[in-house]
């Protein structure tokens, strides 16, 4: 590698949520490189000055990976733009789009792409190597289809030590503009990529760690641009994904250019941050509207913004400089503990802020997964009947003799604790819920699970509802499992079947480091014969948990269910009428303590409060 006569010069381009709205990055970059050009006493317009006439590597992700591509065939920024514009009208047209198959799709980007060189009039061979000596660095962020979680990246260059497969240029287009769903993955030897927009919408971080690989030892850095794109609130979706996720990706990437602004900036002031997120939020763009003329328009309003013109004129002013603010051995210390350390003394908080950004990353994915998992909501049930219980009831169970003895015993620890009520209305419900609170107080001391069978909902009443849903909570016992669970079905687009769920469970419950409980409400409403397999689904489990597994289910007392668990339940008995009569007596002494009741005869409430005991019949 040649030693540089100035500073490194780095733009990137984010991923947006929206291909179209990509387009604001260009307009961006347009009115940098016009005001670039003056500087250089070019009479040029922006829209006509290359990229590779301004800096030395471009990066990118999802559309704006395709951008970086593009720059790196020599292109004008006019004719990036022509080229998006042709991506637009021909591969995400919106009347067409969600008609075609993957097949068609695939066929029909590659007819977009023919038609790019054609009106672009490149000189090239789409079908030709990728690596490239003489082309500006480019740098593209895509995801194995199989592993979600790790960005993956196709080079123009060479570094010493590098895992990035050799392709052509056909297959780097495609890889960082198929979503896996509208356009198929790409296969570059024996590997399936897709681009990297959903977790890695803004590459900076990954291009920032690359600059040591991709240039001599001793270069500084002089100025890193990134460049960023939202979408307009109105605007009808084309990639499936509601407005909810819109927002989330947005927080996502802005926050990533939040802690690089806080790096570079303790570093030398030489990393800008520009995206069209506030003026594109004020948007009410409709989905009939011309996309490029609101985008475009949105654009120009946001770059005449206070504060706006001066940062591009500060970034204007870091490209000129002959050397760089930081050199890369500096930079490259981010990725030693002691040389973060040291960095941390200087920039303050920057350390917590990547590893934090990491962790929002690795807590966005998990959030995604279990969305993907579907487990049916439980939050909303266990909340109603908490509220619906009143006070001090439910605590016989804890001072139960055969409760405390089981205790005693080790029981708590270990197989399974069985409520069976021969009675209606005993309040299992309520008594299952009671349990999980109490359990759920103790987080850092076990795992815990729980599920409520409901007629009067039948989404429960499946043995698939109940695995997904158990499932999706276990997971925190061991977050690596689900993730294996996402790759192995082809990072979502497929569903486990019951039998993988079932040793999905099995594995969180192994690899559980504190007791596992699982509460089950109304066994006796999940009919046979799915309620036999599940029977014994959960016998299995009894001797898998290092630390021990415990289940309590209440029900009627159902014969099957009385066979399955005869002689291996470590407790069960009946929820008699005398057992709740303690919580009906409560119950009935707090309703009567209202403030309403104080002005009636006190011989009236006691007379009533004995009726209402009585009658009141265990239930």
């Amino acid at each position: 590698m040649l030693a540089l006569s100035h500073g490194i010069r780095v733009i990137t381009f984010d991923g947006p949520l929206l291909d179209a709205t990509g387009l604001s990055e260009l307009f961006i970059l347009e009115d940098i490189a016009g005001k670039w050009a003056w500087d250089h006493g070019d009479d040029r317009e922006g829209g006509d000055v290359r990229a590779s006439e301004i800096f030395d590597i471009v990066g990118g992700t999802g559309i704006g990976g395709f951008y970086a591509i593009l720059f790196s065939l020599n292109m004008t920024i006019a004719q990036v733009i022509t080229s998006h514009k042709i991506i637009q009208n021909i591969v995400f047209s919106s009347d067409e789009w969600g008609r075609k198959d993957a097949v068609e799709c695939a066929a029909v980007l590659k007819i977009a792409l023919a038609r790019i060189v054609e009106d672009v009039g490149l000189d090239i061979d789409l079908d030709g190597p990728f690596l490239s000596k003489d082309s500006l660095k480019c740098f593209i962020c895509v995801l194995n289809d199989l592993n979600v979680g790790r960005a993956r990246a196709l080079r123009n260059y060479r570094i010493r030590s590098s895992t990035s497969p050799r392709c052509s240029i056909r297959e780097a287009i495609h890889s960082t503009l198929a979503d896996g769903t509208h356009i198929p993955p790409v296969y570059i030897h024996d590997e399936q990529f897709i681009r990297a927009s959903s977790n890695f919408a803004n590459p900076s971080y990954e291009l920032m760690m690359e600059l040591s690989a991709a240039f001599p030892k001793g270069s500084e850095l002089a100025c890193f641009v990134n460049l960023g794109a939202s979408c307009p609130r109105h605007l009808r979706l084309l990639t499936g994904e509601s407005q909810e996720e819109q927002a989330r990706r947005v927080r996502h990437t802005e926050a990533i250019a939040q802690n690089l602004i806080a790096l570079y900036n303790g570093l030398g002031a030489c990393y800008f941050r520009l995206s069209v997120v506030k003026g594109v939020k004020r948007s009410t763009l409709q989905p009939d509207d011309n996309v490029v003329r609101v985008v475009k328009s949105l654009t120009v309003g946001y770059l005449e913004e206070a504060n706006v013109p001066i940062q591009v004129d500060a970034l204007v002013e870091a490209l000129t400089k002959r050397h760089g603010n930081v050199s890369l051995r500096r930079l490259g210390s981010l990725s030693a503990e002691d040389g973060a350390a040291k960095l941390n003394t200087q920039v303050g908080t920057v350390h917590d802020n990547v590893a934090q950004m990491k962790k929002s990353m690795d807590a966005e994915i998990y959030g995604k997964i279990r969305t993907w998992l579907a487990p049916i909501n439980q939050t909303a049930k266990l909340d109603a009947c908490i509220r619906a219980k009143s006070s001090s009831t439910c605590g016989w169970l804890w001072d139960s003799p055969r409760v405390v003895e089981w205790k005693a015993t080790g029981g708590i620890f270990c197989l399974f604790l069985f409520v069976l009520s021969r009675s209606v209305g005993t309040g299992k419900v309520i008594l299952a819920s009671h349990v999980v609170e109490a359990l759920k107080n103790l987080t850092d001391e076990c795992f815990v699970a729980y599920y409520y069978f409901e007629f009067t909902n039948p989404s429960t009443l499946s043995e698939d509802a109940f695995l997904r849903s158990i499932v999706s909570q276990l997971s925190y016992a061991n977050k690596n499992i689900l993730f294996q669970l996402h790759e192995d079905h082809k990072s979502g687009l497929l569903q486990p079947q019951l039998k993988t769920l079932l040793i999905t469970l099995h594995e969180l419950v192994i690899a559980a480091t504190r007791p596992v409980y699982i509460i089950i409400d109304a066994l006796d409403e999940f009919l046979p014969p799915g309620r036999k397999n599940l029977l014994e689904s959960l016998l299995e489990l009894s001797s898998l948990a290092a630390g021990g597994v415990c289940v309590m289910a209440n029900s009627w007392d159902e014969v099957d269910i009385h066979e399955i668990f005869s002689g291996r339940v470590s407790l069960d008995f009946a929820i008699e009428k005398e057992i709740v009569r303690h919580d009906i007596v409560t119950f009935i002494d707090q309703q009567i303590a209202a403030k309403k009741w104080q002005s009636w005869p006190k011989d009236v409430v006691a007379r009533m409060r004995n009726v209402l005991i009585d009658k009141a019949d265990g239930m």
